[in-house]
């Protein structure tokens, strides 16, 4: 236990004094709908770099204010499709979302897809970027999305690219949005209560991040190494 809070503090001391923004959290209301709250956000979404084919983000908000998470009896629906292939569909936002597998154990940096067996390991680390001119071509570009995106491609699609921030943080679940239950959301598989990439990007070489050990989004260097989860539109 005490090892797990070190290392949490010691992320947390990692990550650069970068002002919170809402984006489009998710919060639930008496009635038992989702209201996403969405706020001004001044980034980037940095969709053609990150294998984004259309521009449907701005719909995002508009489907998760009107979709009911409990029906007129009461009862909880049930928000996650399993679709037996190493994916899951998330019933908010219409979104196909990678799992991740493996017991949680060490992190571990790969540099290449030819040491990295398993893009879906939940122990791997990713950079966004390799440095100037920071672009998109990190190991998170050239190792997860590049297997993922390759002939026979990955759950019979090849468009899968990083969430951008707003997507990212439809994930943290709505009961429990200061994290108090960590990794703080139902996907299945595995979750890090840790830092995950999007595909928004701001100034001074920063992109967004979701921290799933306290629900904040923040930003980091692009060049650090963090978690990463794939999503691609549905269906």
């Amino acid at each position: 236990m005490l090892a797990r809070v070190f290392a949490l503090v010691f992320v947390a001391l990692l990550l650069p004094a970068f002002p919170a923004q809402a984006g489009c959290k998710i919060t639930v209301t008496s009635e038992g709908f989702l209201s996403t709250g969405c706020a001004e956000d001044p980034h980037t979404d940095n969709r053609a770099a990150t294998g984004a084919t259309q521009d449907h983000v701005e719909s995002i908000a508009g489907r998760l204010n009107t979709i009911s998470r409990t029906n007129p009896n009461g009862v909880t629906v049930d928000r996650w499709t399993e679709n037996g292939d190493g994916t899951a569909t998330d019933k908010l936002t219409g979104l196909i979302w990678e799992l991740k597998s493996g017991a949680q154990a060490a992190s571990v940096v790969y540099v290449d897809k030819a040491t990295c067996p398993d893009p879906h390991d939940s122990n791997n680390l990713y950079s966004w970027s390799t440095g100037s001119p920071w672009n998109f071509d990190g190991t998170v570009a050239t190792v997860v999305l590049e297997q993922l995106n390759t002939e026979p491609c990955f759950g019979n699609s090849c468009t899968w690219r990083l969430p951008t921030i707003d997507e990212l943080q439809t994930l943290i679940e709505p009961a429990s949005p200061d994290c108090s239950v960590q990794p703080c959301t139902t996907i299945p598989g595995e979750t890090r209560a840790n830092v995950y990439w999007s595909s928004s990007v701001v100034p001074l070489r920063t992109v967004r991040i979701v921290t799933f050990f306290s629900g904040a989004a923040t930003g980091v260097r692009m060049t650090l190494n963090y978690w990463a989860r794939a999503v691609r539109d549905g269906p």
